[in-house]
């Protein structure tokens, strides 16, 4: 994802005697020499059509027989392309640990390319920065977004029949929320709800708050008054192996133990009340309905294994597949259409796996109508290591494959009174892009490409305060060395970071290795009438400084 990339950076200099004012100047330096600059929220080319795409897949008919248009296609017939942030138009590969469901894999651009006219993922137990896998993921996320419409996947999965651990998933999320970027999610996943029902709703129920509301009349950042937003999440596939204790599977096509399970999910906020939501693992009942008008299609079945958690449900239907999944592309579909006579349909291989309508998310006891995603939804692709959903360990090494992916959407719906369909992560009546920005260090961004110059004025504030500060600390006849070295280096800590903070780059230890080493320098001034402390003040510098050479050097 990003402008994380952390680039090489090579500098020289030499350190004298530490002087107060000297000290002044090799703070401002450092702080301005290693603010990372170079990030940017990635600039979107004006075509998504790949011109690679045959012919034949240029229109596609949807199933009450609407030709629908390409709006965008990758067939990944280029050899070798690069994914790191603000490179590709459509694709941005993450470069960060992924902390969701106790993720074991750290995602890192160099494991996505693309070969063989494949998009190819790669898994290994790899050790990277604390984590025990290392795994490839890509997103379109504000860069490519579909509001309705049709999206075929062709893709073959990691691993082999019978053996957990990897957790290969494509899937939808809407763009207010970046994925495995847990701060940008918070209070917005996966919300698709526009009722205000404050005090004492749904959100005082489920002691869950969504962070945009209908009741907020000026919500700021762009956003459109009086409308709840979110981050509703659609999995056209994610995957697990079939166990004995799962007895609702036993009824399947191709039931065996440790089959593939395919499974389709929708993930929605607020949660439905306790009288009409099953207990995990156990079927659904006239005690415990659950959603009414859903279908799952021949030879699928509801997931009882899992029914949401305290605040959000998961609407999911599973499906045995073939074997033949790791070895050659199976194609999966999803479709939607978002208003009131709205639905999803979930495919495999042209058949219907699941099927869920707007009247399906009606109001349950308190809790309220939910929506068909309006929201502005981007795709993710890739393989995640959990112990949580994944039994097992996993493999040494696995490689997910993509054919190709193909959007398409009906253009002229409008005129025959459909809701508009479009490609825009920001449109008008979903705005996001002013929240992104300014919430954009929560979305792994820096700052972008027109604020990209470090604010000297800024930095030179808080240096002028820290100087005020010192001068008391001078003044003050009770204040030891280690004391003085103590306070400075906490106070310039919180100086630095602050200052510093809208410039942090991924992973977020450099940033915190940059700010720490100014706040070394400046506990050195706290200090700098004891030579024994200056010292150590410069020792530590210095270990810092190889630390910030050495992550500097990885990708």
């Amino acid at each position: 994802s990003q402008p994380r990339i952390l680039h090489r950076m090579h500098r020289r200099g030499t350190w004298r005697s530490p002087r107060p004012w000297g000290g002044a100047l090799v703070v401002a330096a450092l702080c301005v020499v290693l603010a990372p600059v170079h990030a940017q929220e990635f600039p979107v080319a004006a075509g998504f059509v790949d011109p690679d795409t045959p012919d034949a897949a240029l229109k596609k008919k949807d199933r009450f027989g609407r030709d629908f248009d390409l709006v965008m296609s990758d067939e990944f017939n280029t050899e070798g392309r690069d994914f790191i942030g603000g490179i590709d138009p459509k694709w941005t590969a993450t470069h960060n640990r992924d902390k969701t469901n106790q993720g074991l894999a750290y995602m890192r651009p160099s494991f996505v390319t693309t070969e063989n006219g494949f998009l190819k993922l790669t898994t290994t137990k790899t050790r990277y920065r604390n984590s025990e896998y290392s795994s490839g993921q890509v997103q379109s996320w504000n860069k490519f977004c579909m509001t309705g419409g049709i999206i075929d996947i062709s893709v073959s999965l990691p691993g082999e029949p019978g053996k957990g651990g990897f957790w290969p998933a494509v899937w939808l999320l809407g763009n207010l929320g970046r994925a495995t970027f847990t701060e940008s999610t918070d209070g917005i996943w996966p919300w698709s709800f526009d009722t205000c029902d404050r005090p004492g709703g749904v959100e005082s129920v489920f002691h869950s708050r969504q962070r945009i509301s209908r009741c907020d009349a000026n919500p700021g950042y762009g956003l459109n008054s009086h409308q709840g937003r979110g981050a509703p999440e659609i999995d056209i596939l994610e995957t697990s192996l079939a166990y004995p204790f799962e007895s609702f599977l036993h009824t399947f096509d191709g039931y065996r133990d440790n089959a593939t399970v395919l499974q389709t999910s929708f993930q929605i906020a607020p949660r439905i009340p306790k009288a009409y939501r099953p207990n995990d693992m156990t079927p659904v009942s006239p005690e415990h309905p659950w959603y009414r008008d859903m279908t799952p299609g021949e030879g699928a079945g509801p997931n009882e294994a899992f029914y949401g958690m305290s605040y959000y449900d998961s609407l999911s239907v599973e499906r045995i597949i073939e074997d033949s999944a790791y070895t050659e592309p199976h194609l999966l579909t999803f479709e939607y259409e978002v208003g009131e006579a709205g639905f999803m349909r979930w495919y495999w291989d042209g058949a219907l796996v699941f099927e869920i309508t707007a009247d399906s998310l009606g109001a349950y006891g308190s809790t309220g109508k939910r929506l068909i995603p309006a929201e502005p939804m981007y795709v993710i692709i890739g393989t995640s290591v959990s112990k949580v959903w994944q039994a097992g360990e996993a493999p040494d090494h696995g490689t997910m494959l993509v054919d190709f992916v193909r959007v398409y959407q009906d253009r002229s719906g409008t005129s025959r009174g459909l809701p508009r369909q479009h490609t825009s992560c920001s449109p008008a009546d979903f705005p996001t892009a002013e929240w992104i920005h300014a919430h954009r260090r929560a979305y792994g961004l820096t700052v972008t490409e027109q604020h990209s110059s470090v604010n000297l004025k800024e930095i030179m504030a808080w240096a002028l305060a820290w100087f005020a500060a010192l001068a008391v600390l001078y003044g003050s006849t009770w204040m030891t060395a280690p004391v003085a070295f103590a306070t400075a280096f906490a106070a310039a800590y919180w100086a630095a970071s602050t200052a510093l903070y809208p410039y942090y780059i991924e992973p977020q230890l450099v940033g915190m290795m940059v700010s720490t080493l100014c706040a070394l320098v400046l506990g050195l001034l706290g200090s700098i009438f004891v030579r024994t402390w200056s010292l150590a003040a410069l020792g530590f510098a210095a270990m810092s400084l190889v630390l910030l050479a050495l992550a500097a050097a990885e990708e």
